[in-house]
This record gives C-alpha cells, structure tokens and sequence, in this order.
C-alpha cells in the first residue's frame, strides 16, 4: 500500500479511535452483525422470492448474480492482497478475516445498488421509491463508516468495498436487463 495512503488510514482510525463511545461501539456493532454473511444471504433470498413472487424473475436472478459476485471478488481480493486488519489498538472488534476489500460494505452497496435500482425502474415516483432508494444510499453509507468507527477497517479497504459492491450491482443490472431481453 502506499504510504500516503497508509498514513491517511492511520489518521483516520486514530481520529476515530479519540471520538468513540460506547453507545455509538454497540450501534455500529449490532449494524455489523446485521451486515454479515449470514444476514447478506437471507437478505438476498428474501429479495429473490419477493422479486419472483411478483413476476421479476430476471431481476431475482440478476440480485443473486450480483450478490455471489460481490462476495466472490471480495474473496479473491482478500486472499490476493492479504491486507492485515488494523492494529488491535484501534479495533474494537477481532475479525479473522483479511481486510481489503471491507466484505460487510461491498456486500451492503452490492444488494442496496441493486434494490435502488429496481426502485427506480420498476416503481413509480412516489413515497416507497424515495424510502428504498434513501435506504439504499444511507445504510451501505452507514455500514462503511460502522466499520471505520469499530476500527476494523482502514479508510481504503472501505473505499474498495464500496467500488466492488457497486461493480457487484452493475454487473447484476447487466444480467437482469440481458434476461429480460430474452424473455426471462
């Protein structure tokens, strides 16, 4: 990594480390536990049978698709680069994963992406499509800085977690248009 950004992530855990409090260390934690891999997996079959129950399958299979992408590239980077997590000085939680990119917040703007898209091109303008597509761009918001603030991850593995779960999403677009074109 190197070392501007390095020092920029160093700044900001410390930065973050001095402002924290137990409140806010048990909100961010209870929003990681509703961010990980288990919660991401029903979250996506829940959205899979309610986008099939009303008829969308080619968007059901375009959530899924943008879902196991989101969490494959995720896994490949991690394994690649093999980033360590920030010093225990600054983290408040142990996770035993490597750290770029954030698996929590690529998965969260992976499924939010694709749901801000389906609220905008399948719901009319109105009071629901403006609290999905509000919800799709302040919980994944939220989830990147909870896992700042906890200090298990560096600025950058978060910034990268955002890149890879928009990429996860525009790939599952892609997908589901590709479908609905062949009738899917």
């Amino acid at each position: 990594m190197p070392e501007m950004i390095r020092a920029l992530d160093i700044a900001a855990l410390h930065a973050l480390a001095e402002i924290r409090s137990e409140s806010l260390v048990a909100f961010f934690s209870v929003l990681s536990v509703a961010g990980d891999a288990m919660a991401m997996l029903c979250a996506t079959l829940i959205g899979f049978a309610l986008l099939v129950r009303h008829g969308h399958r080619a968007l059901a299979i375009g959530l899924f698709v943008g879902m196991v992408c989101s969490t494959f590239l995720t896994a490949l980077l991690k394994q690649a680069i093999a980033e360590a997590r920030p010093d225990a000085l600054y983290s408040v939680l142990v996770e035993p994963t490597y750290a770029f990119p954030s698996g929590h917040t690529s998965a969260a703007f992976a499924f939010f992406g694709f749901l801000a898209y389906v609220a905008l091109t399948r719901e009319r303008p109105g009071f629901l499509r403006k609290v999905v597509v509000t919800a799709a761009v302040f919980y994944p918001t939220l989830m990147a800085f909870g896992r700042l603030y906890l200090g298990v991850h560096y600025v950058s593995d978060v910034i990268a977690g955002c890149v890879v779960g928009l990429l996860a999403a525009a790939i599952g677009v892609i997908v589901a248009n590709w479908l609905k074109r062949r009738g899917v």
